[in-house]
């Protein structure tokens, strides 16, 4: 696996073309690498929040942790669970 710390989805898009190539260079086949990526989310805009992790699936970011920003976590912790059924969706339309 291989974690990607952060970024927009144009940036995250960028960096893993220059690490398919590496990996080419090296001999490794990238398809054989999963990525993924940690982001947060305030839990204002729950249509934000499924746009920018299809937009991660689109680019091979199959492994998605949220971060719970703010001081009240288990708000928005409550949100996120509320939006897993939309975001499984996701999954299966990417997969």
């Amino acid at each position: 696996m291989w974690n990607i710390s952060g970024g927009d989805p144009a940036f995250v898009k960028d960096l893993i073309a220059k690490f398919d190539e590496t990996c080419v260079t090296v001999g490794r086949d990238p398809a054989e690498v999963r990525r993924s990526l940690q982001y947060g989310w305030d839990g204002k805009d729950r249509q934000e929040l499924l746009d920018l992790s299809g937009r991660l699936l689109e680019l091979g970011v199959t492994e998605q942790v949220i971060y719970l920003r703010g001081d009240q976590p288990d708000r928005l912790a409550e949100k996120v669970a509320e939006a897993l059924p939309d975001l499984r969706r996701l999954d299966r339309v990417a997969s």
